[in-house]
């Protein structure tokens, strides 16, 4: 039988290693992690037809206070076949809402004339759970392409 002091230090060592793991396991809930991503890769538009092009993509994203630094890994291949290069989008984090901004360069051709414009993503997220869901923007410097937001959702990919 064991004797009231020892009962009381197995429930006190209990208690700590329960309040221990407590955490870890929130930030499990939070926005820090790697994502697998449903987004609009682009936009295709002939004859006054508009046809949304799907990507997928995998996101880590590393929290620093109220800083958010995003690695994206896009899942498909570009036009050639071949890998994309990762990218690295930077933002802000409050909580479980992320805004993620990216400028680059965008191709676009209209009535068969191409040419590149400057163009900004914005990536709003809220983060629920193992999801993680909000909008994409895009619009471009010269302020001639601007872009309703469109729908992004995804999943948290598990640890193992």
């Amino acid at each position: 039988m064991r004797s009231g002091l020892q009962l009381a230090v197995m429930l006190a060592l209990g208690a700590a290693t329960s309040l221990a793991a407590r955490p870890a396991r929130a930030q499990e809930t939070g926005p820090a992690g790697t994502w697998t991503i449903e987004f609009v890769r682009g936009i295709r538009n002939e004859n006054g037809e508009e046809e949304v092009l799907k990507g997928h993509a995998r996101v880590t994203l590393q929290l620093s206070g109220d800083s958010v630094v995003a690695e994206w890994r896009s899942l498909e291949p570009d036009r050639d076949g071949n890998p994309i290069p990762p990218r690295t989008l930077h933002g802000t984090v409050a909580g479980n809402h992320i805004v993620l901004k990216e400028h680059r360069q965008g191709r676009v051709i209209q009535n068969g004339d191409e040419h590149t414009v400057e163009m900004t993503m914005t990536y709003d997220l809220t983060v629920a759970g193992d999801t993680i869901s909000g909008t994409q923007a895009t619009s471009s410097s010269d302020g001639m392409m601007s872009g309703e937001p469109r729908p992004i959702s995804g999943k948290r990919e598990k640890a193992g």
